[in-house]
């Protein structure tokens, strides 16, 4: 079958709206990435972050709750630093997580997921703003 994707355009979340402002501030100030563009739609506050690699996080102030239900369980963000990631997150006052959610004083790991052909990571996660699992990588070679 061919392949009918190219990509990840965007990651959508959905906070509630006086959950807004603090998930922008995760993003763009924990995290270093940029704000694309914003935009108010009726009443609701909107902004895309861009992430790099042509990758977006779409935010939509309009949530009912701050906790994300579904079965997406994360997404990853590449980092050259997992360690230093997990630290800034920790420094502004996000917790790590386990890979379900749950707080743990350390997600720092190295994972092996296959020896031939070898192919390992580092990982760790943190719990997001909006209830959302990140998990910061770093493939090993």
């Amino acid at each position: 079958m061919a392949k009918i994707f190219s990509r990840i355009h965007h990651i959508a979340l959905r906070p509630t709206a006086e959950n807004f402002d603090r998930t922008i501030h995760f993003y763009t100030k924990v995290l270093g990435a940029e704000i694309d563009r914003e935009w108010i739609m009726g009443e609701t506050k909107c902004a895309v972050i861009y992430i790099g690699s042509g990758v977006m996080i779409e935010i939509f102030g309009n949530g009912s709750k701050d906790s994300v239900v579904g079965s997406i369980p994360h997404f990853a963000l590449e980092t050259d630093d997992v360690a230093k990631a997990l630290e800034t997150c920790r420094e502004f006052g996000y917790t790590e997580c386990t890979p379900g959610g749950l707080p743990t004083d350390s997600s720092l790991e190295d994972f092996i997921m296959t020896e031939d052909p070898f192919y390992a990571m580092r990982i760790g996660f943190i719990l997001g703003p909006c209830g959302e699992v990140i998990e910061f990588l770093k493939e090993l070679r």
